[in-house]
């Protein structure tokens, strides 16, 4: 190889590896706002119970089911959690 294929290969490495940092950071920030979001739909969940307004807690424990089991799919929680 010469010196300037070299150096292609080497900026186009760099290129893939900038690619990736990114879409990690990307992913842990998502990650970090559905953990945010979770973390506030517990809470109403559990002001909706205690003020027996079990149609507004049902409707939040869907939408926090469905944060819980998109979490797990990222591998971000473990089953059960």
């Amino acid at each position: 190889m010469t010196e300037q294929e070299l150096e292609k290969l080497a900026e186009m490495v760099a290129d893939k590896l900038w690619d990736k940092q990114m879409q990690l950071e990307t992913e842990a920030e998502q990650n970090t706002e559905k953990i945010g979001e979770m973390a506030k739909l517990e809470t109403m969940l559990s002001v909706f119970e205690q003020t027996e307004e079990y149609a507004k807690a049902y409707e939040t424990k869907q939408r926090l089911e469905k944060l819980k089991a998109e979490l797990i799919e990222s591998g971000v929680l473990k089953p059960g959690e």
